[in-house]
C-alpha cells in the first residue's frame, strides 16, 4: 500500500482533531488574503468576464477553518469585484459569475466532515438578514477531488486559480539515501534534519523536494488556463 493511500490528518472534530488544531495554518492563510483577493479580482476583471464560471482548486485542503475561509473569501471577492465593475448583482438574472471550487486532499482525508461544514456555512450565508433581505452571494458548487497533487488531478486548461496553504512542505515520499550500504540509518536518533544530521541527509531531502516541486509545477502548468494563477 502506498503512503498516499493511508496518510491523513486526524479526522473528526474532537479535541485532538486537525479541524480543532489548525489555527496556526489559519493564521498563515490570513497573511495571504491580500494576494488571494488580488488574484480573484484580476481574473474576474480580465479574461473571465461576466456570466462565466470561475474554477478554483484548493490543494491539500484538509478540514477545519482554512478551507471554510477560502470558500467564503472567494465568494466575497467575486461579489466585491462585480460591484466594483458595476455589474448587476441584485437581479435573479444577474451578471455575477458562478464558482466551482474543487477541494483536494489525499483519499483518506475526512471529506465527510469537510463538506458537512462547508454546506452548513453556505446555508448560513443564504439565510435572510435581520432586515428580511437575502444576502446575495455568487452561486458556488463544491466538488471533492481525492488524490496526490504531485500528479495530474484535472483536465488540461480547466482551472483559473490554484490555492495551496501550508501544504507543499509535505513530500511525496521519504527520500532515498537515508540508509548506508550496510542498511543502517544515517540520521539515527533524529526524526528531522538536526545539527547532528550528516550532510547527506540534507542533500537527500533537498533532492526529494526539488523533484516533487518540479512535478507539482509541471502538472499545474497543464491544468491552469492561460493567464491563470
Amino acid at each position: 500500500m502506498e503512503l498516499k493511500e493511508f496518510l491523513h490528518m486526524n479526522g473528526g472534530d474532537g479535541e485532538l482533531s486537525y479541524a480543532q488544531n489548525s489555527f496556526l495554518q489559519r493564521g498563515v492563510s490570513l497573511m495571504s488574503e491580500p494576494m488571494l483577493e488580488s488574484a480573484v479580482r484580476s481574473i474576474i476583471s480580465g479574461d473571465l468576464g461576466s456570466r462565466k464560471v470561475l474554477k478554483v482548486a484548493d490543494l491539500g485542503c484538509g478540514v477545519g477553518p482554512v478551507p471554510l475561509a477560502l470558500v467564503s473569501l472567494v465568494e466575497e471577492y467575486v461579489k466585491r469585484e462585480c460591484e466594483q465593475l458595476s455589474w448587476d448583482v441584485d437581479d435573479d438574472d444577474d451578471q455575477m459569475p458562478e464558482i466551482e471550487i474543487y477541494m483536494n486532499d489525499l483519499p483518506s482525508n475526512d471529506f465527510n466532515l469537510l463538506f458537512r461544514d462547508l454546506l452548513r456555512m453556505m446555508e448560513e450565508e443564504k439565510r435572510e438578514d435581520v432586515e428580511g433581505k437575502s444576502k446575495k452571494v455568487p452561486l458556488c458548487f463544491l466538488m471533492g477531488v481525492p488524490g496526490s497533487y504531485y500528479g495530474r488531478l484535472f483536465p488540461k486548461e480547466s482551472l483559473h486559480l490554484v490555492h495551496a496553504n501550508c501544504t507543499l512542505h509535505w513530500l511525496s515520499q521519504a527520500p532515498g539515501g537515508l540508509y548506508s550500504p550496510e542498511g543502517r540509518a544515517i540520521n539515527k536518533g533524529n526524526i528531522y534534519i538536526s545539527e547532528t544530521s550528516p550532510r547527506e541527509v540534507g542533500k537527500a531531502y533537498l533532492g526529494q523536494f526539488e523533484g516533487d516541486m518540479t512535478q507539482f509545477l509541471q502538472c499545474r502548468s497543464q491544468e491552469v488556463v492561460s493567464n491563470g494563477l
